[in-house]
Order: C-alpha cells, then sequence, then structure tokens
C-alpha cells in the first residue's frame, strides 16, 4: 500500500511541475521574453534575455519592444531597438532627436542619433542636421547629442 502512496504522490509531483514549465514558457524562445516585458518584476530579465539572443532571433519581440520604449520613452528601452537596424525604429528614432535640457531627453537623442548614423537612414538626414545646427551654450550638455548627430551625418 505504501508503493502505490508513493507512486501517486510522484505523479502529481511530475504533473505539477509539467504544468510550471509549460506556464513558464521555452526560455530560448524570444516570445516567451516578449510577454513579460510588460511586467515590472520581469522586465530586466526579459530585456537582458532578449540581449543575449541571436539578433535575427530576437527580432519576433520587436513590436513589444517598440510597444515599451512609447509607453515608458526609457532610454534603456530605446536602446534596446538599436540593434536591429529595423526599418519600422527609424520614425521612433527620429522623434527621439527632439530634446531638451532633461537629462533623460538628451541620453534618448544620443542613442536615436547613433542608431540612426549606424542604419544610414537617409530619411532622417534631415531631422539630424536640424539637431547638429541646434544652437546651444558651449557647457550644455547637449552638445553631445550634436556631435552624435554630426557622427551619424558622417556616416
Amino acid at each position: 500500500r505504501r508503493a502505490g502512496q508513493w507512486t501517486g504522490t510522484w505523479t502529481l509531483v511530475c504533473v505539477v511541475a509539467m504544468a510550471a514549465a509549460a506556464c513558464s514558457g521555452d526560455p530560448n524562445d524570444p516570445r516567451t521574453w516578449a510577454k513579460k516585458l510588460k511586467d515590472l518584476r520581469g522586465q530586466r530579465e526579459a530585456l537582458e534575455r532578449l540581449a543575449n539572443m541571436d539578433t535575427d532571433r530576437a527580432k519576433a519581440a520587436l513590436p513589444e519592444l517598440i510597444e515599451l520604449y512609447r509607453d515608458t520613452r526609457n532610454p534603456d528601452h530605446l536602446n534596446a531597438l538599436v540593434r536591429f537596424k529595423a526599418k519600422e525604429t527609424e520614425p521612433l528614432f527620429i522623434e527621439a532627436l527632439e530634446f531638451s535640457d532633461s537629462p533623460e531627453t538628451i541620453d534618448r537623442a544620443a542613442i536615436a542619433a547613433g542608431a540612426l548614423g549606424e542604419m544610414k537612414s537617409e530619411s532622417a538626414i534631415d531631422a539630424l542636421t536640424k539637431t547638429a545646427d541646434k544652437q546651444l551654450p558651449i557647457k550644455s550638455r547637449g552638445n553631445i547629442v550634436r556631435l552624435a548627430a554630426i557622427r551619424a551625418l558622417v556616416k
């Protein structure tokens, strides 16, 4: 009788383990991590896992990454889009070139200028030129954006 109880318990443990594994998804599937981008607790891990994946494979999560950036306007989330060099990210990068004195907007604009240069985006030439021509005080931190825009135009 004890052997039967042990087998039943072991079966229950296996079923619970398989159910838990099914809920968490495949850790090598970008869709698994894309679903976790909205969860504040799992977001950092999801971003790291996607960053460590092959670019072509991780591209499946691009719509969710774009949505995450649109929701947060976080420079780190914008930076997560850079490596894809995807046409659908160009408008986001061009929009992010607009900056003020806040460190967050400056960081976004510098990331965006660098990304547009790497993409060799012809549609961003006017926006990059406008950014490079922006008159700022000599000690303004925003000059790093102007420099990044000049570098992007050179590329």
